[in-house]
This record gives C-alpha cells, sequence and structure tokens, in this order.
C-alpha cells in the first residue's frame, strides 16, 4: 500500500439485513461510481492495515450489488453472502487508488490537491494553505501567515483567488492588506 496513493470514498458503518450488505457512508462527490467499479480495496484504521478479503486472500473485493439510499450506499461484496461474513469489515474505509479518481473540469479540483499550495500575493509569497474549512457559510482557506505565524481565513470566491496552478504548485489572492493580518 506505500507505493501508491489512495483516496477514501466511503465508510462502512454496519451490516444491514441478513444477507451480507453493508452501509456505506458517501465520502465521494460521485457516489455512482460505486456501480462501476469492479472491485475495491479495503483500509482499517484501528489497525492501520489493508483488510486481507478472507474468500480471494487478495486485498480486492469484488462488488457484487450497489442499492442507494438518501445519505448512504448499500454494497453486497461476492462471497459475503450473510451477516457473520461482514461484521470484521465494520469501520473499514473503502479506498481506491488515486490513479482512478474522477477527472475533474476545468476550474474544478480536489480540495487535497490544494492542501500545501503557496500563496502568493502582489507577487510575493505570503503562506501557504493548511486546510480549507467551513462553517456553515463557505469553504475558506486556512492560510499559515509567513511573516506573522498566524493563520487566516480567505474566502473561497473569485473575487479573492485570482489563480490556481496545482502543476506549479500556488494560489495567487488579491484581497485588502488588512485580510491578511
Amino acid at each position: 500500500m506505500l507505493d501508491k496513493k489512495f483516496i477514501s470514498i466511503g465508510k462502512i458503518t454496519k451490516p444491514v439485513g441478513l444477507k451480507g450488505y453493508v452501509k456505506v457512508l458517501n465520502l465521494t462527490d460521485f457516489p455512482e461510481r460505486f456501480k462501476s467499479l469492479e472491485s475495491i480495496k479495503l483500509f482499517n484504521e484501528k489497525e492501520n492495515l489493508m483488510t486481507i478479503n478472507k474468500f480471494s486472500n487478495s486485498e480486492d473485493f469484488y462488488i457484487k450489488d450497489v442499492i442507494y439510499d438518501k445519505d448512504s450506499v448499500k454494497i453486497l461484496f461476492n462471497n459475503f453472502e450473510d451477516i457473520d461474513s461482514v461484521r470484521n469489515l465494520i469501520g473499514c474505509i473503502l479506498i481506491i487508488e488515486e490513479s482512478k479518481r474522477k477527472k475533474l473540469n476545468k476550474g474544478q479540483f480536489y480540495y487535497y490537491d490544494l492542501i500545501g499550495l503557496d500563496v502568493i500575493h502582489k507577487d510575493v509569497k505570503v503562506g501557504e494553505i493548511l486546510s480549507i474549512e467551513n462553517y456553515g457559510g463557505q469553504d475558506l482557506f486556512n492560510i499559515k501567515m509567513i511573516e506573522t505565524n498566524k493563520n487566516v481565513l480567505i474566502p473561497f470566491v473569485n473575487e479573492f483567488i485570482k489563480k490556481i496552478d496545482v502543476e506549479n504548485k500556488f494560489i495567487e489572492i488579491e484581497v485588502i492588506d488588512v485580510m491578511l493580518n
């Protein structure tokens, strides 16, 4: 696992019924992907390791059926046909290789790609993006300022964000100076 990058797309929360289905908390913006996946890997957070499929003796879990609910997905894996066979999967994170993530349109970004980018203001590097926050209104860049060593929040809106260049690892902002204090 260490030689590849993975992204989380769901978390198994509990068994559903007696036939081996598990309820999956959706962690992706593309829930339709579950039906198009032939197999998936499961990561056990508690043990910090990949879960081995006891039926295939591999890291791959093959998806047999997917049922969509309002805020979750029910998944049935091949050979996991009763409640007892899925008990050790509860709490596992469903992951895919980063190379298999959905391609986004121009001007769209995965937030994790923005973390760590340099922040440029008036042609000077002023900080680095630590995280992207949302307190109910809109997304905010949490920026660690170089000069003051403080964190500031800048709204992720077109008026303030002039350029995002993930390839060259920077974001150019245009804000009033007081917003950076």
